[in-house]
């Protein structure tokens, strides 16, 4: 299987300049691509003509996604435009592929071949959207331990925090927001396997209070607090934002070029979103490993997050709602536990989760988010909020049986807990 292992790079002065020219080079190719398809889809055109008859070629006819007139289309902005030729025509020849992926990624979304999310129509690059890259095929690049040599860059030493495991396919370079430069190489590695020996089910529902709650099969249960990596930052991310909002930035219309107090600025904004989203990113992946490594099965809601962030108001409640389904990333923790996980993942329908009793199957209607314990009009029984949707979950994965046990200590203790009350 493939897999990218990603280091951090550390290029000098001069190497920050020449990626930077090999940056605006692919951008530059990306573009042309990309007007020139939309040109062709704006215009209803299938075949485009070439002034220069060839034997492939003789009508002077090409059709308008033909591999070897995009190849062509290097070689003569190349010959136009002398900078071109100051950086690798890999790096160029990989750009071209990438918008033609992009158009094929738009027409197969759109004609339901492609699955998932909608797809598209391809947008321009620009050089003020932050993260900058190029990518290399194995003739343009070659690793000797911790450096790595790119053609028309030279040797640039990378942070070697593991080892390889066999011959990268491929390389991309990459500078963030933050100024921070990457390298990451597309290696093949074995899979592992990581269920455990003995056999446990886990079921899992996720929340904005905690970060899930979580039931097994062994009847132990577990609540995982939300780590909120966006509210710890967020005073100070609003400061920073504050003091942006001050400077002299870009304007497109009048093509103004920023000012460098806007551009320092600018990099200490993407420096604290770089510390959320690195934070996010290991807390959803050293989670899902844990998960991956403890349980045989993990049940999970099938949740449309785009769909949950939509629904929240417009007043200043529903955008706190919002912010918070943005703070809390379950995207990022499912996409996870789905790599390391793979087929022992299964996805349920959230339908009715939290309203259906666990102990009976009775629905008890609709609730609002600050109702967290209810009591079952049918059985009686004092429900935990989130614990009865885990329990759910692991019944509609298929684990009746081991919901069972579960069921019969959540039982014995809700009849405690109403014993008390009713005689206090």
């Amino acid at each position: 299987m493939k897999k990218r292992y990603n280091y951090r790079v550390y290029p000098s002065p001069r190497q920050q300049r020449d990626l930077s020219r090999l940056f605006g080079c692919t951008r530059f190719i990306y573009n042309s691509v990309i007007a020139d398809r939309q040109m062709i889809h704006e215009t209803g055109l299938h075949e485009i003509t070439d002034s220069r008859p060839t034997k492939k070629n003789p009508d002077c006819t090409v059709r308008s996604f033909d591999a070897n007139r995009q190849s062509a289309l290097i070689t003569y902005e190349r010959s136009r435009k002398s900078w071109l030729n100051q950086v690798s025509s890999v790096a160029l020849i990989q750009s071209l592929r990438d918008a033609e992926q992009a158009f094929s990624n738009f027409f197969s979304s759109r004609s339901g071949k492609r699955k998932g999310p909608k797809v598209g129509f391809p947008r321009f690059k620009s050089r003020f959207s932050g993260k900058q890259s190029a990518r290399f095929t194995s003739n343009g690049f070659r690793v000797d331990g911790d450096r790595v040599f790119i053609a028309k860059i030279g040797w640039l030493r990378f942070a070697l925090s593991r080892e390889l495991p066999s011959k990268p396919s491929s390389v991309t370079i990459t500078c963030n927001p933050d100024s921070t430069y990457e390298v990451s190489f597309v290696v093949d590695v074995e899979p592992v396997n990581l269920a455990p020996a003995a056999e446990r089910h886990a079921a899992l529902d996720a929340g904005l209070d905690t970060f899930a709650s979580v039931v097994y099969s062994d009847g132990t249960r577990e609540k995982v607090g939300n780590p909120r990596f966006y509210r710890k930052q967020q005073s100070k991310l609003r400061k920073a934002q504050r003091a942006l909002s001050r400077k002299q930035g870009p304007d497109r219309q009048t093509r103004q070029k920023p000012s460098n107090g806007w551009r320092k600025q600018q990099v200490k904004v993407a420096r604290l979103h770089s510390e959320v989203g690195h934070a996010r990113q290991d807390f959803a992946r050293k989670l899902a490993h844990r998960f991956a490594s403890e349980n045989t099965t993990i049940a999970v809601e099938s949740l449309n997050i785009r769909g949950l962030v939509r629904s929240g108001g417009h007043n200043a409640q529903g955008r706190g709602l919002r912010r918070s389904m943005h703070d809390v990333a379950w995207g990022a923790f499912f996409t996870a536990l789905g790599h390391v996980a793979g087929d022992r993942l299964i996805a349920v329908n959230p339908a009715y989760t939290s309203q259906t009793c666990a102990v009976c199957g009775v629905a008890g209607g609709p609730k609002a988010l600050s109702v967290r314990q209810w009591e079952c009009q049918s059985c009686h029984a004092v429900l935990d909020r989130d614990w009865n949707a885990a329990m759910n979950i692991m019944l509609a994965a298929g684990q009746v049986e081991r919901v069972k046990g579960l069921m019969q200590g959540l039982v014995t203790s809700n009849l405690a807990c109403l014993q008390a009350s009713l005689e206090g």
